[in-house]
């Protein structure tokens, strides 16, 4: 059973990627989720979980940064 600290990730990932959806509101709203999910599995090994919400926003962001949603090309 997963314990607090993982229902408390979750929480802040999924309010990441609602908070992602409204900023970058050009991109399609699953290329934000799928970008917020690959960066957070990246993490999937690490024992020091406190930062991963974070880090998972810096990299999403920095994809969604980059170049234009691909869908709309």
């Amino acid at each position: 059973m997963p314990n607090r600290s993982t229902h408390m990730e979750q929480d802040a990932i999924t309010a990441l990627t609602a908070r992602l959806q409204r900023i970058f509101a050009d991109a399609a709203p699953q290329r934000v989720a799928d970008l917020v999910e690959h960066a957070y599995h990246s993490f999937d090994g690490s024992r020091i979980r406190l930062f991963i919400p974070l880090l998972v926003e810096h990299a999403a962001r920095d994809e969604l940064n980059k170049a234009p949603d691909a869908e709309e090309s």
